[in-house]
């Protein structure tokens, strides 16, 4: 007798009428799912004229088990994955964001993940480019522009603490055991505050003193729109994730917390120190401004960081 395929729910929050296109474009790659048993929660973040337009085209779709939830009440990324949550049906509860594509496969690849490993309670999987990447970017920082990088690029299924918002799924029953994500956190609109994904999964390794799987073939990809690649954004994006940062280990007071964030410190710092230099005489230009902006991010981050920590004890 044939094993029934457990039900999945993929949440997608939206909120900017302007990417209406890349929202058709996201549902349609879910909907071209090798996977067949999936239900989509569309969730439109207070924008009621845009929950109104997708209510009008989405009448006669009730057949391909879409769900449209509107969030009306406080703003953020966090807070509409939470009601998407609540309103899930499925067994594995599955995130990415409106203006990516998902393989064909990504489904298949993590349900296979989790009956491969039936104690993990997460996975998740890399975040390629759908566009050109700037050649001026140095791949460290490609998180900027909400890409996975090395050394998360792994050919095995490894554990990892965490993986990115737009390509991360959970056990459903989870959310029962840890709660929902923390909605001080996670983008919103223009402030950049980051890291709900990562907060909910430092809870998760500290009930069960294990991280969640990256699974290399459960791919997503992530466009990247002009607005996304320009100094001034990638700067507030980094400052903003200082300040992430700086909650979480205000929050979580023990060493570890960042432990993630202090090797990669040392990995930059490294490579600013020994690699970067052995390409100076190759590609000076590429390798002089990838050095200056390794610096700036950096720096950025280290700043945003520090901020953080002063503002969250001046509030004490």
């Amino acid at each position: 007798m044939k094993t029934q395929q457990p039900l999945v729910s993929v949440i997608i929050t939206t909120h900017k009428s302007e990417n209406k296109k890349f929202l058709v474009e996201a549902i349609n790659s879910i909907l071209q799912q090798t996977y067949p048993n999936i239900e989509i929660l569309l969730v439109v973040d207070n924008n009621h004229k845009l929950y109104k337009t997708l209510h009008k085209k989405m009448k006669n779709i009730a057949k391909n088990n879409i769900r449209l939830l509107l969030n009306s009440g406080k703003k953020g990324i966090s807070t509409s994955r939470n009601l998407g949550i609540l309103n899930a049906k499925g067994e594995i509860v599955c995130f990415m964001d409106d203006d990516a594509i998902a393989d064909g496969k990504w489904v298949e690849e993590l349900v296979k993940t989790y009956n491969q490993y039936p104690s993990s309670y997460g996975i998740g999987g890399p975040i390629y480019p759908l566009g050109k990447i700037p050649w001026w970017l140095p791949e460290e920082f490609y998180w900027l522009i909400g890409l996975t990088s090395n050394p998360l690029h792994s050919n095995n299924i490894t554990e990892v603490r965490n993986t990115f918002g737009s390509n991360i799924s959970f056990k459903r029953e989870i959310f029962n055991i840890i709660g929902l994500f923390n909605e001080n956190l996670g983008l919103k609109r223009e402030k950049l505050t980051q890291g709900d994904e990562t907060e909910f999964c430092i809870r998760c390794l500290k009930k069960f003193n294990k991280g969640i799987l990256y699974n290399p073939k459960a791919i997503i990809h992530h466009r990247i729109l002009a607005h996304r690649i320009r100094l001034s954004y990638l700067i507030k994006r980094a400052f903003n994730q200082g300040i992430t940062k700086a909650l979480l280990k205000t929050t979580y007071e023990e060493s570890t917390t960042l432990n993630v964030e202090r090797k990669y410190l040392k990995e930059i710092i490294k490579k600013l120190a020994f690699k970067y230099p052995k390409h100076l005489l190759e590609k000076p230009k590429r390798t002089l401004i990838h050095m200056a902006l390794s610096i700036l991010f950096t720096a950025t981050v280290v700043v945003g960081f520090i901020y953080g920590v002063l503002a969250i004890w001046l509030l004490k």
